[in-house]
């Protein structure tokens, strides 16, 4: 992993078990390539009952939407385990997003906004059931 740290210009943090990597509705400012562990990608998670979204684990990239759109993380990303990442900048991250060719730059734009689009969707769907609706019998 050294040379890949050389070359792309990457730093290695360590995160303890429950440790907030990034903060629901703060500012990008890396994205995070996990080495080793676990994260819970979670929404509300300063709430008594987080919804988990997602869990990352090793190889995958967290943080990236917030830093290709400049909107705040739409959600929290939490070590599961003890989790070990790669760290790439803002700076960085944006530098290799501008040497892309600008068709390329369009489309991750435009796939970007629509996940967050489908997210806030799917999260307004979910706080509108009306569970005393509910029924076990079909």
């Amino acid at each position: 992993m050294d040379v890949v740290e050389k070359d792309f210009k990457f730093k290695r943090r360590t995160f303890e078990a429950n440790k907030v990597i990034f903060e629901e509705g703060r500012q990008g400012k890396a994205a995070y390539m996990i080495v080793s562990g676990a994260v819970e990608i979670r929404k509300g998670s300063r709430g008594r009952n987080p919804l988990v979204l997602a869990k990352r684990k090793k190889g995958d990239v967290i943080g990236e939407l917030a830093l290709i759109d400049n909107h705040p993380h739409m959600a929290a990303a939490v070590a599961v385990v003890k989790t070990e990442v790669l760290v790439i900048s803002r700076k960085e991250f944006q530098h290799r997003i501008k040497a892309m060719d600008p068709v390329m730059q369009g489309i991750i734009g435009l796939m970007t906004e629509r996940l967050r689009q489908m997210a806030d969707m799917l999260l307004e769907a979910r706080e509108n059931v009306n569970w005393s609706d509910w029924s076990m019998n079909p």
